[in-house]
């Protein structure tokens, strides 16, 4: 029986890639880089930061994509707590289901501030115990899960993202991967597939 539900955040819980584009295209427009697009932006959702650069400016160096970026990271995190993203619906509904059944928590290859960011815009701190992100650890997604399971002791448990890279991570670390079809990306062979965030509660109970 699953003990706990770990979800993705981009193309999983909510869309972002509109204040997203916003925020990086001021950033590219101070220092006259070409504007960049929302497909742009949801082609390297779930991407860590070292490969967002490498697919916008493999021109530059690795110094020099890092300090775009950085730029573009402080200037999101502002207009995202202003403006924040769009949740799927029936996120909240679910998420407050899922959570007397199943302990809740987030793995993502964002940044610190931007999980932060999302729980507070949206109101979602009670339905989650625990996150960790590339940021906060250096380390991918699937490295991420392994230490989410060490450090909060779990036993069986399931993650929910939208991309083929999830469902890579979730076979590194041994976890069962419900794809959200909803979202970005794609899947080769998931546990379970599901249409909408509704959906989830029962997929997750046939795990």
């Amino acid at each position: 029986m699953i003990e706990a539900v770990i979800f993705d955040v981009d193309g999983t819980l909510w869309d972002s890639s509109e204040t997203v584009t916003k925020a990086w295209n001021l950033v590219f427009a101070r220092r006259n880089l070409p504007p960049c697009e929302i497909g742009q932006i949801r082609d390297c959702m779930g991407l860590t930061l070292d490969e967002i650069g490498a697919r916008f400016f493999p021109e530059l160096s690795s110094a020099a994509r890092s300090e775009i970026l950085a730029e573009c990271m402080e200037c999101q995190r502002g207009i995202l707590k202003e403006e924040g993203g769009r949740l799927y619906p029936g996120v909240r509904e679910t998420l407050s289901a899922l959570c007397l059944k199943y302990a809740l928590y987030i793995v993502s290859n964002c940044e610190c501030g931007y999980i932060e960011n999302l729980l507070s815009f949206c109101g979602l701190e009670p339905y989650f115990r625990g996150f960790l992100c590339a940021g906060m650890t250096g380390k991918k997604k699937g490295e991420n899960l392994l230490l989410l399971k060490e450090k909060y002791a779990l036993g069986s448990c399931v993650y929910v993202g939208d991309t083929h890279t999830d469902e890579l991570a979730c076979r590194q670390a041994g976890i069962p991967f419900i794809f959200a079809a909803y979202g970005f990306g794609k899947a080769e062979s998931p546990a379970a597939r599901v249409g909408s965030f509704a959906e989830i509660a029962g997929e997750a109970d046939k795990l």
